[in-house]
């Protein structure tokens, strides 16, 4: 295994249980999907169980509470952290995205809601930063690619203040998965067999991008994702 293998923690998040928001069918499902993609199924999973964290239905201190002690165990630099999230999501803003934990409200008679009570990207990365941790976002929410917006403007603030090339590098290094633009919901599975999104990455992740691919170790986002768009697409429901 490589260097960068160990260097990696998984943060799996799963919300379902609302206290003031549509409760959701999907996400339990999810996580299940998830830690079989990296930990149980033999057939793909790679990682150990100490690399893999786990939060069920948090309320926003508890996520944020949790990330707090992930950068704060860090004793280097440029770790990687693969944070999944699958709930609801809500744009915060123009250019950042909120997370929508257990706790998470809105605003009365309106479906705008408060910031302080989701946790948002921006917020995310800017404790990630002080470690300088590489952040892979894989988002199963509405409106998730709003999340794009945080990274691009966070990144080009991080980059511009920054000289030293390496470090810039690490700043441009951000990588995201979203299940939906920044203007789009996403249907709640019916059947609580987890949303499309996540279960398509089960299923690439099981039988490999195309025939050539399959045996491959590395496979890049950039060419992970049309393959994930048409698999989703042909696993759309409703």
């Amino acid at each position: 295994m490589s260097d960068e293998f160990y260097r990696v923690t998984i943060l799996a998040i799963g919300v379902w249980k609302y206290q003031k928001l549509r409760q959701l069918t999907g996400p339990e499902k999810d996580l299940q999907n998830i830690s079989d993609i990296f930990l149980k199924n033999p057939k793909i999973a790679i990682f150990q169980k100490s690399q893999y964290r786990e939060l069920r239905n948090p309320k926003s201190h508890e996520l944020r509470d949790e990330i707090n002690q992930y950068v704060y165990e860090r004793g280097a630099e440029n770790d990687i952290l693969i944070f999944y999230f699958s709930g609801h999501g809500a744009p915060i803003g123009t250019n950042n995205f909120g997370f929508c934990t257990a706790d998470t409200i809105t605003l009365p008679g309106e479906r705008v809601i408060l910031p302080m009570s989701a946790v948002s990207v921006i917020e995310i990365l800017n404790t990630l930063q002080l470690k300088k941790v590489i952040p892979i976002f894989l988002i199963d929410a509405c409106y998730s690619g709003a999340a794009g917006g945080a990274l691009i403007t966070e990144s080009s603030i991080l980059i511009n203040n920054l000289k030293d090339e390496i470090e810039k590098k690490y700043a441009s290094s951000y990588a995201l998965l979203c299940s939906a633009p920044n203007d789009q919901e996403v249907m709640d599975n019916p059947n609580g067999n987890g949303g499309v999104f996540s279960d398509s990455l089960v299923k690439l992740a099981e039988s490999g991008i195309d025939s050539s691919n399959r045996r491959s170790t590395n496979i890049t986002l950039e060419k992970l994702y049309p393959f994930l768009r048409k698999k989703t697409e042909q696993n759309s429901f409703g």
